[in-house]
């Protein structure tokens, strides 16, 4: 702990010994950008319990938010970074060798980034 304006120090002591381990309790954030994700109003029918209290709900809500946070939402901006490096390689792709494939590639990633740029600033704000 930190030593304040004080001659006393304050000490941390633990009773149940050094097996114990300290979890930090993280409030719980809801993310608006998950609202932009198509599969977002599914999950969310899916993991609400109705036939059990209001707080039993919404734990069971948060972790199952917390699991599809990780498995199809994923990081926005580790998404951004990955759709305008293969944005910049199908162009450069583009510019040696035109292909109609490549015209669908390019549009079907743009369309991707920009729904990644919406989320971008609904996580932002």
């Amino acid at each position: 702990l930190p030593h304040s304006h004080s001659d006393h120090c304050p000490v941390v002591v633990s009773l149940y010994g050094s097996n114990v381990i300290n979890r930090v309790v993280r409030m719980f954030h809801f993310v608006m950008a998950w609202q932009t994700h198509a599969d977002f109003s599914t999950m969310l029918q899916a993991s609400w319990r109705d036939n059990v209290e209001l707080l039993d709900s919404l734990l069971s809500l948060q972790v199952s938010l917390g699991e599809w946070n990780k498995s199809s939402f994923g990081n926005i901006f580790k998404r951004k970074r990955h759709l305008l490096a293969c944005l910049d390689g199908v162009r450069k792709a583009l510019e040696i060798e035109p292909n109609p494939f490549l015209f669908r590639l390019e549009k079907d990633l743009m369309t991707e980034y920009k729904i990644v740029l919406v989320q971008e600033e609904s996580f932002l704000y």
